[in-house]
């Protein structure tokens, strides 16, 4: 079903992507992947439908909402691979068990390390690594392990980037995928081209998603719509894309909603629109005031120069802003994949991003 806001895991169920999930399948049964692509466009369910496609076993780590006043301890990683290991996909019911075998033993040992220091508890993580590696190789498999939102893993208060390098070097039977929405974050997190990062020089596959195409977004629409025996009108859909663009997220979203309404007007779409803005909202009141003064201004613009966002950005916060205020403002908003450069122009990546950025008011 193409209107379920589930990652997708059956091919049945993904619509288009055929290149993309070529690209990921041919890459990762021969090296790390990182999986990137502005949030609500779909990595999850390419990274899912891409392994049962090859029947790789994997076990996929969830890293949203993990860190807490930009912390993630060494144990809340360990319990959350235990937890992720423990329900491993694949069709060996007997790796299955092995891997479960591997995670008692090992979550046992930890038992007795909840008051000793985080070193402790990283040792035990990188021993669940190399059992899960010998396992692998016992069944004569390759396993996947999937870090979904990866670069949230930089919060974490030991290096993980060490541990992985470890795993990247020394495990053979394990592959890495790495996948995140903040493309700029997941970058640096990553590090292969920075000399002072243990994946320095590292070769890492890369798979871009982008927003769908016109074509596809109505395409998407219609054979969602389709599924549920619902035949809206062609300018209804027109409409909708126009304001949706191509974020598969966004689209699943709004089907959704207007499949629960079964209403198809104009005023179905912007209280659709009005709903998604306030979800999206919540996470922009969180951005440091210059970040959402910028934000605010290219919200209102077309295409805008960096001197347009400065002559807005001024006007909003009534007073002239310091360049580098601005600079800096731009760099953090690109790194965290809000908006993109191209060229000499800036625009922001998410038309509800937009939206609830046209809502806000900079305080």
């Amino acid at each position: 079903m193409l209107f379920s806001e589930k990652p997708k895991t059956r091919l049945e169920d993904f619509f288009n992507r055929r290149d993309e999930l070529k690209q990921f399948s041919t890459l990762v049964e021969r090296s790390p992947v990182v999986v990137k692509g502005v949030r609500r466009i779909g990595k999850s369910s390419l990274i899912r439908v891409g392994l049962s496609l090859l029947e790789q076993p994997y076990i996929y780590l969830d890293l949203r909402g993990t860190a807490i006043n930009k912390k993630i301890s060494i144990r809340t990683i360990f319990e959350l691979l235990t937890l992720s290991a423990s329900e491993t996909s694949s069709k060996s019911s007997r790796f299955v068990q092995t891997v479960k075998d591997v995670v008692r033993e090992v979550s046992i040992a930890s038992v007795f390390t909840v008051k000793l220091a985080q070193e402790r508890t990283r040792n035990l993580l990188l021993e669940l690594f190399r059992r899960l590696d010998k396992a692998a190789k016992a069944h004569a498999h390759k396993l996947v392990i999937v870090f979904d939102e990866a670069q949230t893993l930089r919060f974490a208060t030991l290096d993980m980037r060490e541990l992985l390098a470890n795993v990247y070097d020394n495990m053979e039977n394990i592959t890495l995928v790495f996948a995140g929405s903040q493309i700029g974050v997941l970058k640096e997190f990553i590090g292969v081209e920075d000399p002072y990062s243990p994946f320095y020089g590292r070769y890492m596959a890369e798979v871009e998603l982008k927003p769908f195409s016109r074509e596809l977004s109505l395409e998407f629409l219609k054979q969602g719509f389709t599924e549920l025996s619902l035949k809206p009108d062609e300018r209804f859909l027109e409409k909708a894309v126009d304001e949706l663009d191509g974020i598969v997220g966004w689209l699943t979203f709004f089907g959704l909603k207007v499949a629960e309404r079964r209403r198809f007007s104009e005023k179905t779409i912007e209280e659709v629109l009005d709903i998604a803005a306030t979800l999206e909202r919540k996470e922009i009141e969180a951005l440091p005031k210059s970040q959402k003064l910028v934000l605010s201004a290219l919200s209102r613009l077309d295409n805008p120069r960096w001197s347009d966002i400065k002559r807005m950005s001024d006007s909003f916060a009534g007073r002239k802003l310091n360049d580098t205020e601005v600079n800096r403002a731009l760099k953090s908003l690109i790194r965290y994949s809000f908006i993109e450069k191209k060229g000499e122009s800036y625009a922001i990546t998410d038309p509800i991003t937009k939206k609830a950025a046209v809502d806000l008011t900079p305080d």
